[in-house]
């Protein structure tokens, strides 16, 4: 039966219930999955990809290689001012961008856990190098800490033994303690700019970022007990490849341990 279509005030005589220009529009299943990127997005993206035209990822292997795609450094997974921030975005060619997409997948979840809603209260983060003395400091501050190493010694990881499954058991502890409100300083390295900008720009924490000149650090590894040492040394090389530093007017706290 032809009948007026449905949409109140259109004149038009229909089989059905609308005509072709009120029927909703259906969305395919890869449309329900593509996520929402907003109306800004389209001009950012293209105003990064100008700044930014070759791969970053390649540029640090010593290639060169034009970059067709934008990527959230930090996994913004819904939260805007991730999927915003001028920080938080890298050029990447679609290699390295499926790469980094499928690593996300592992472990983003972990490295960057989101916090309550509402937050149980100011968070304060000390990170910094090995042996820059983060515990030491954070103990100075006074407050309940949460620290990975503690953590991953209370499961029974030692210096020759820390396998990858007791990394992922520490850090759900970890971020267990930050979301139920059991702790307010968390002890971290944090070498990247992108991670400290993580813990502020989404946990609102006041960053603490200890410093102190690499023959000050490598001195006082040596102090330390074979196994340690060795643990240690690795972790600084590891630190020194990942370090960027602050940008974008960065809200962090640089405090110099040289002489502590």
């Amino acid at each position: 039966m032809r009948r007026p279509c449905a949409r109140q005030g259109c004149p038009e005589i229909v089989e059905g219930t609308y005509c072709e220009e009120h029927e909703p529009k259906t969305q395919t299943p890869d449309q329900l999955l593509r996520p929402n990127y907003g109306s800004r997005w389209p001009k950012l993206r293209a105003a990064h990809l100008k700044r930014e035209p070759l791969c970053r990822l390649c540029e640090m292997r010593g290639h060169v290689t034009p970059a067709q795609d934008v990527d959230h450094v930090v996994p913004w997974r819904g939260n805007h001012t991730l999927l915003l921030a001028a920080w938080n975005l890298q050029s990447l060619c679609r290699r390295c961008h499926a790469r980094k997409t499928a690593s996300d997948a592992r472990t983003a979840g972990l490295r960057y856990p989101n916090p309550p809603r509402p937050l149980h209260g100011p968070l304060r983060v000390v990170c910094g190098p090995p042996a820059v003395g983060k515990t030491t400091y954070a103990r100075q501050l006074g407050g309940r800490i949460v620290d990975l190493d503690d953590i991953l010694r209370s499961l029974g990881a030692t210096a020759r033994m820390v396998t990858s499954e007791l990394i992922r058991d520490a850090m759900t502890i970890r971020n267990g303690r930050l979301q139920q409100g059991s702790a307010d300083i968390l002890v971290a390295m944090l070498p990247g700019q992108h991670e400290r900008r993580f813990w502020s720009e989404v946990w609102g924490a006041e960053v603490h970022r200890l410093t102190a000149p690499d023959p000050v650090l490598r001195a006082r590894i040596m102090q330390r007990p074979d196994a340690r040492r060795e643990q240690s040394l690795d972790a600084l090389r590891r630190w020194s490849r990942q370090w960027t530093p602050d940008r974008f007017d960065a809200p962090v706290v640089v405090v110099s341990t040289a002489t502590g």
